[in-house]
Order: C-alpha cells, then sequence, then structure tokens
C-alpha cells in the first residue's frame, strides 16, 4: 500500500484529534474520524507503550492496518481516521477487530453497506 494512505506527521494527527469526531469501538479502541482533505481516505495508529513490547504493539499496528484497508473502500467519503488501540485489543484476532471497527462505522454513518 502506498504510504499516500497514512498520516504520518504530528501535525496531521493533531488535526484529525482536534477537530474530529470520537468513537469508541467497543472493547477494541478509539478512533477519531475527521473529513480528509485528500480524495483518499488515510488512516494512522498510535498504540502506546504501555500495551507492550515493541514487537507487540507492531502486531497491533499491523492487524488495524489490515482493517483499515479492507474497509477503506466503503467510506461515504475521504476520512482521516486515527486509531487508539486499548489493552484487550492485543487478544483479539483481526476479524474481531474488524467486526467492531465495521459496527461502530456503519453506526455513525461514515460506512456504506456491503457490496
Amino acid at each position: 500500500m502506498k504510504s499516500e494512505s497514512w498520516l504520518k506527521k504530528s501535525a496531521e494527527f493533531q488535526r484529525v484529534f482536534n477537530i474530529g469526531q470520537k468513537i469508541i469501538i467497543k472493547g477494541t479502541a478509539l478512533a477519531f474520524i475527521a473529513d480528509g482533505n485528500l480524495p483518499k481516505s488515510r488512516a494512522g495508529i498510535v498504540v502506546p507503550a504501555k500495551l507492550g513490547t515493541a514487537v507487540e504493539r507492531n502486531k497491533i499496528k499491523r492487524r488495524f492496518r489490515e482493517v483499515f484497508i479492507a474497509l477503506r473502500n466503503r467510506f461515504n467519503r475521504p476520512f482521516d481516521i486515527v486509531f487508539l488501540p486499548n489493552r484487550q485489543t492485543k487478544f483479539l484476532k483481526t476479524e474481531n477487530i474488524k467486526v467492531a471497527v465495521n459496527r461502530a462505522l456503519q453506526h455513525i454513518g461514515s460506512l456504506r453497506s456491503h457490496e
């Protein structure tokens, strides 16, 4: 996946945190979602050090990347989204995270139904 699909700079994350809508993804994470200023949706993942070793944090990031890749084509319009995983995320499979994120984004009307 191209790097243009990811939030990279601190200012990009801060914009989403400041103006974005806060979403609680039950048992998984917090997310902040804001209208994107580019034609494509982008994601950022912030995993605090207290969630484990670097290997564990990278696994969590990988899972959220996979979920974003699977769902990004179903967004109603381009979004910037930042995921903030919580402790329970370490123990969940990617499919469980995907279901939780899907449900939360459909609840706020950000996703189209299955194609």
